[in-house]
């Protein structure tokens, strides 16, 4: 390698060392499920229908905007389909993964706490990230459960939960939907 490429070589290294770790990774507040359900500007409960990867309009990143329909709204008022956009997904050979960012599967049954996506229409982000999607699931007894696939990062933290999780670190559904409307005064 000639003198001027070590440089070059060199001073690439230099600068990727000196990019802070902020700039590097995604940083998360914890939130138990009542500051989820305290500061969430929508919540709801629905199915996913399908999903759309594409790369976002700059061109440089995948996106993933995932359509799902509601089956109740608990807060905010959403039309009855809407779209939920997430960072990554696969374009061609492009493939994006954002650490922390959720994942959905048409056919999936979700509880979700969402935010209005700045500048667009009928467009949802989960606030919160990991901690504010949960998969409706069936138990081995049949009954329906709130699953997480984040459990171990979650802050999980008697006080703030709206009703306390299993030892398998799951919520019933039933009583997490009771307690949700309890608490928003919608019974």
């Amino acid at each position: 390698m000639h003198g001027k490429h070590r440089r070059m070589a060199f001073m690439m290294v230099l600068g990727l060392a000196l990019i802070p770790a902020t700039l590097l990774g995604t940083s998360v507040v914890r939130l138990g499920t009542q500051d989820l359900l305290e500061m969430s500007p929508t919540i709801i409960m629905g199915e996913v229908l399908e999903q759309e990867t594409r790369l976002a309009e700059d061109g440089g990143y995948p996106i993933t905007l995932t359509t799902i329909a509601i089956e109740e709204s608990f807060k905010g008022a959403p039309r009855p389909i809407i779209e939920v956009f997430t960072l990554g997904g696969q374009v061609d050979d492009l493939i994006g993964e954002v650490p922390g960012e959720n994942s959905f599967t048409p056919g999936e049954r979700v509880f979700l706490f969402l935010s209005p996506k700045e500048g667009w229409e009928n467009t949802y982000t989960v606030y919160g990230m990991f901690q504010g999607k949960w998969s409706i699931q069936l138990d081995e007894r049949g009954e329906e459960i709130l699953q997480n696939d984040h459990i171990d990062n979650l802050l999980i933290e008697p006080a703030k939960e709206v009703v306390p999780l299993n030892q398998e670190g799951h919520l019933n559904l039933e009583d997490f939907v009771n307690a949700v409307r309890h608490k928003l005064d919608l019974n």
